[in-house]
C-alpha cells in the first residue's frame, strides 16, 4: 500500500491541506494511518473520504462516515476486488474518490433494495429453511432399510446391501448440501 503524509494526500486529491486537516479532526481518516501513526495509507484514505462525501458534499461540511459504516456482508474481499478493478480505470485521485463513493453507496442501496424486496434472508433463516427441507428426507433415508425389511421380510441380503449403499450415497449428497 502506498503511504502518504497529509500534504501529499492533499496534493493527490487536488485539495488544500486544510481540507485534509478537517477530515483528520472529524475522525474520517481514523483507521487509515500506518502502524507508526505518522503517515496514511493512500487507498484507505481515498475510500474514507469518499464515504464522508456521501453526506457532507451537499452540505459543505465534513461528515464522519468511515469504512466502519459499510455493513460486513457488503464489505467483503470480493467487493474490494471489484472496487480495485474499477479504480484502475480512474485517471485522477479525485476520480478514485468519486468511484469509491459511488461504488459503496451503490452496494448499500442494492442491499437495501433486495432486503425490501424480500429476496435476501438471513443466514440463520436460510439454515432453518434448509433443515426443514432436508431433515425429513434424511430421516426417510435412515428409516428406509427398516421399512423395507418390515414390509418385505423375504428381501435378499444383496438387495438390502445395495439399498444401504444407495442411501449412504444420497446421505452424502445431502451432507454436502447442508450448511456448516
Amino acid at each position: 500500500m502506498v503511504e502518504v503524509n497529509k500534504s501529499e494526500l492533499a496534493a493527490q486529491l487536488g485539495v488544500k491541506p486544510s481540507m485534509v486537516s478537517k477530515h483528520v479532526k472529524s475522525g474520517v481518516l481514523d483507521g487509515c494511518y500506518t502502524p507508526n501513526g505518522k503517515k496514511l495509507y493512500l487507498e484507505k484514505a481515498i475510500q474514507a473520504i469518499a464515504l464522508s462525501r456521501k453526506k457532507g458534499s451537499e452540505e459543505g461540511e465534513v461528515a464522519t462516515n468511515t469504512l466502519d459504516d459499510i455493513p460486513e456482508q457488503i464489505y467483503t474481499a470480493e467487493s474490494q476486488g471489484e472496487l480495485s478493478k474499477l479504480l484502475l480505470l480512474a485517471k485522477s485521485p479525485s476520480q478514485k474518490v468519486q468511484i469509491t463513493k459511488d461504488f459503496w453507496v451503490g452496494k448499500i442501496n442494492r442491499q437495501k433494495f433486495l432486503e425490501a424486496e424480500g429476496e435476501l434472508i438471513s443466514i440463520k433463516d436460510a439454515k432453518i429453511a434448509l433443515e426443514t427441507l432436508i431433515g425429513p428426507l434424511n430421516q426417510y433415508l435412515n428409516d428406509q432399510g427398516n421399512n423395507l425389511k418390515n414390509n418385505f421380510p423375504n428381501i435378499s441380503v444383496e438387495v438390502m446391501e445395495w439399498i444401504d449403499e444407495e442411501n449412504n450415497r444420497q446421505k452424502e449428497q445431502l451432507r454436502v448440501t447442508q450448511w456448516d
